[in-house]
Parts: structure tokens; C-alpha cells; sequence
């Protein structure tokens, strides 16, 4: 079941927000303010520290050394996606001949987007091709 946590996470979330949406509403109404944050929402955060959390655990040794061992790619990785994509997502607000909607909904599109928010998704995609196997 660990392989595929991701897509079964995402299942009964959506089963359960179908089922019970004031269950949903109510758990995202709890919140943590701080001066430094603002206030972020409680759930939210913990579902993506836990994602995080276990697709770390499910990290190879050997792929966690090679990875401390190359710093400079992992330095171009940060540098990608926290500088270079957020500042490519502002250059369609200077196209002044585009439509002022196109221009605002390009920070969505997928040119604009850290390679992290893209490769996401293609979790699915990869458990459905391996064989289904819960444990």
C-alpha cells in the first residue's frame, strides 16, 4: 500500500469530501496564526508534511547518497524552482498584446510553472503502469 499511497490518499479524500463536505469545511476552518505566516491551515499543512514525509521514506540509501553527492544539481533544482519559474511567470504580464485575462492566467499555465508542480501529477500515471499490489 505504501507504493501507492499518493493516489489512494487522494481517493478517499475525494470520496469523503463527496460524501461529507461539511466535514471538509470544518476541518479546513481550523487554522494556526503567527506573525511570521499568517495563518496557514492546520490540515492542510500536516497532509503535505506526510506526503513529503513518506515519499522521503520510500527514498533508496543509495539514491539518497548520490544525490548528497551531486550538491551542484541540487543547487540548480532549488535555483529553478524557487528564482528562474516564478520570474518566467511574470513575463506574460509585459506581452501588453495579449488579453488582460491571458495575461493573468498565464501565471497558471505550464510553461510557468516549477518543475515540481509539474512532475506531481505524474505520480498516477506511474503507479497505474506497475502492478497493483496494496502490501
Amino acid at each position: 500500500c505504501l507504493k501507492h499511497f499518493l493516489v489512494l490518499g487522494l481517493l478517499l479524500a475525494i470520496v469523503a469530501g463527496v460524501t461529507v463536505p461539511a466535514a471538509g469545511e470544518a476541518v479546513a476552518s481550523w487554522k494556526a496564526c503567527s506573525g511570521l505566516l499568517g495563518c496557514v491551515g492546520v490540515v492542510q499543512t500536516v497532509c503535505v508534511v506526510v506526503i513529503f514525509l513518506i515519499s522521503g521514506l520510500t527514498l533508496k540509501t543509495d539514491e539518497v547518497k548520490r544525490a548528497l553527492t551531486s550538491w551542484p544539481d541540487a543547487l540548480f533544482g532549488v535555483v529553478s524552482i524557487l528564482l528562474i519559474t516564478p520570474l518566467l511567470a511574470l513575463l506574460p504580464t509585459r506581452l501588453r498584446f495579449l488579453p488582460a485575462e491571458f495575461q493573468v492566467g498565464s501565471f497558471s499555465s505550464a510553461p510557468c510553472r516549477p518543475p515540481s508542480t509539474r512532475a506531481s501529477p505524474s505520480s498516477a500515471p506511474a503507479a497505474a503502469t506497475s502492478r497493483w499490489r496494496c502490501c
